[in-house]
């Protein structure tokens, strides 16, 4: 039993792909699906555009999963962009 819908971080690649094939293949006949459904919710990672993102969509759109991208930039941020305490961390080390 799960109090909260849980998925699978999905990335196109072989083992994450057959995770989320046995996952889906077991979310059907449990609890969890009576009480969340049984779309199992897939999660990708990455670069816009990216190989990953496609092969990760590819595979979601086979298994029928819930998918959920998040896309970032490559840009690395400005030191005045940077919160203070990510200077500090190590400032008072012995």
């Amino acid at each position: 039993m799960t109090d909260v819908p849980f998925g699978v971080l999905l990335s196109g690649g072989l083992d994450s792909s057959l995770v989320a094939a046995v996952a889906v293949r077991h979310l059907a006949g449990t609890e969890a699906a009576k009480r969340w459904g049984t779309k199992l919710h897939s999660f990708c990672v990455g670069l816009e555009g990216s190989p990953d993102l496609k092969a990760a969509r590819e595979v979601a759109d086979y298994l029928g999963t819930l998918h959920h991208e998040f896309h970032f930039t490559a840009q690395v941020p400005t030191v005045t962009e940077c919160p203070g305490h990510f200077f500090s961390i190590g400032a008072n080390a012995d």
